[in-house]
């Protein structure tokens, strides 16, 4: 027996179908047990977290969202990160107040991060934000409301590639670099945002995967031993 584990976020799915562990009768002895390795640990759940934002992104933001990238000038440029964390929430709010004015609810997903494209050291962040009114509107507000520094990269995305590629680079410092700290973050939702749907089902042994007629093919991989099946 298989089973089969379905995870839903708008056109975006994935599954998995695996072989359900057994249970045989007779004394409970266990073999010895294989360690994962701390690094092989912390690339497994950076992959963990970069697919889980690639799925809230496509679930939350189908129509497109701003690609937002905050920086700070000298004058007001943070001394760690948890201080940067309170300046951006100050931003937040302000955001918040302001989609409420056009009668639309603030949705976001935020990184906070510090190594720049040229490998220099300097607090930043990235966001990814729904649309509240016109493109203008939207663009001036984002803009004027961050008060930290004047260069304030906005654009634009709306392609299943693009979903992709922010939810890889919003992941790429501790992949790239290392997490500055044991258990941070690598970035924060909004509570307002919907959740993928998962299904785990029983499937007989001969079940395999494939995708729908008309659908995209975007990641395949798979695993077979003595003891088992494994197909993504």
């Amino acid at each position: 027996m298989k089973r089969l584990k379905t995870m839903r976020a708008g056109r975006l799915v994935r599954s998995v179908v695996y072989t359900a562990p057994s249970r045989r009768a007779g004394p409970n002895v266990r073999g010895p047990r294989r360690q994962i390795s701390t690094a092989a640990q912390a690339r497994f759940n950076i992959r963990k977290s970069t697919d889980k934002l690639e799925m809230l992104m496509a679930l939350n933001f189908p129509d497109g969202f701003w690609w937002v990238t905050l920086t700070y000038d000298d004058a007001h440029l943070p001394a760690d990160r948890k201080a940067a964390g309170q300046l951006l929430r100050k931003y937040i709010r302000k955001l918040r107040a302001a989609w409420k004015l056009r009668d639309q609810q603030l949705l976001y997903i935020y990184c906070t991060q510090q190594v720049l494209d040229d490998g220099s050291l300097r607090l930043h962040h990235h966001m990814v934000l729904n649309a509240a009114g016109t493109s203008k509107d939207d663009f001036d507000t984002i803009r004027a409301l961050w008060p930290y520094g004047s260069n304030v990269y906005i654009e634009w995305e709306s392609s299943d590639e693009d979903i992709t590629d922010k939810a890889t680079y919003m992941c790429h410092e501790p992949r790239d670099h290392g997490k500055p700290k044991p258990g941070e973050q690598m970035w924060t939702p909004c509570r307002g945002l919907k959740r993928p749907e998962v299904e785990v089902i029983d499937v007989p042994d001969e079940v395999t995967l494939a995708a729908p007629p008309g659908a995209v093919t975007i990641e395949r991989d798979g695993l077979r031993n003595e003891w088992g099946e494994y197909a993504f």
